[in-house]
């Protein structure tokens, strides 16, 4: 829910502590945020097809009668292939974002003195763009594992209760500008990675997958509320007949 994806609104907030820095500054944060937001949208996809075929797998027990054990060490190796896979597929990317930087920022400005600003900042960008990644991948195995509530949680204390208030002290009390605002843009994610990571290794998939099993059997407290279909179709049934037979008594007396 709104939990999980304060990681998006933490950007907002962070260009409202970035504003108070100036123009010159604030134009220079604005080329590798746009640049970062749409070139997520990649390792985001690539968790979210994982998360998917993640939970497909894990209850595949229960369609095709694979045993536990097989289907867990399959759901693992697809989790760690397709994640070694992403890490090394947005690292090269990361490497010809650091390599091709004047031609990168050419499409978004000529400005001299914001480039210069952008130019001491770069490899921070480049380095948060791989750390986004490896993010972007483990939101996609959290949610596979139904770990949303875990993510929502991690994402909320490193990104809200630490990183807004340190990148705000460092960058505006402190007075580090734009090149702390961006150390402190990096630590909270590295440090949600990290956590994410041992949390993964600390899961315990045998159980997450008999809470999946287990799921497919429970209902929806909404839909236990609502009459079943059968239900439904046995109400409009005696209805229906209980009109026909009011409308045949009509007839009967008009007759008479």
């Amino acid at each position: 829910g709104m939990l999980a994806q304060s990681e998006w609104i933490y950007w907002e907030a962070l260009g409202l502590i970035i504003g108070r820095l100036g123009v010159l500054q604030l134009g220079a944060h604005t080329v590798p945020n746009q640049l970062l937001m749409v070139g997520a949208m990649a390792p985001f996809a690539f968790g979210t097809a994982l998360a998917i075929r993640m939970g497909i797998t894990l209850s595949s027990s229960a369609i095709d009668g694979s045993s536990s054990l097989d289907v867990v060490k399959k759901t693992k190796a697809m989790a760690t292939s397709t994640s070694i896979v992403s890490v090394a597929l947005f690292g090269a990317v990361t490497i010809l974002m650091y390599i091709y930087e004047d031609l990168i920022c050419s499409f978004f400005l000529s400005s001299p003195e914001v480039l210069d600003v952008l130019d001491k900042i770069w490899w921070k960008v480049c380095a948060f763009n791989f750390n986004l990644s490896v993010f972007a991948m483990f939101v996609g195995v959290a949610t596979g594992l139904g770990q949303q509530w875990t993510l929502g949680v991690i994402n909320f204390f490193f990104l809200w209760v630490i990183g807004i208030p340190a990148t705000y002290h460092w960058t505006i009390t402190l007075g580090g500008g734009l090149d702390a605002a961006w150390t402190c843009i990096n630590i909270p994610y590295l440090l949600i990675n990290l956590s994410l990571l041992g949390i993964f290794l600390r899961t315990n998939w045998h159980k997450v997958q008999d809470k999946i099993l287990a799921g497919e059997f429970d209902q929806d407290p909404e839909v236990e509320k609502r009459p079943s279909t059968t239900q439904q179709n046995t109400e409009m049934t005696a209805l229906l007949s209980g009109v026909s037979d009011s409308h045949a008594g009509y007839t009967s007396d008009d007759q008479v």
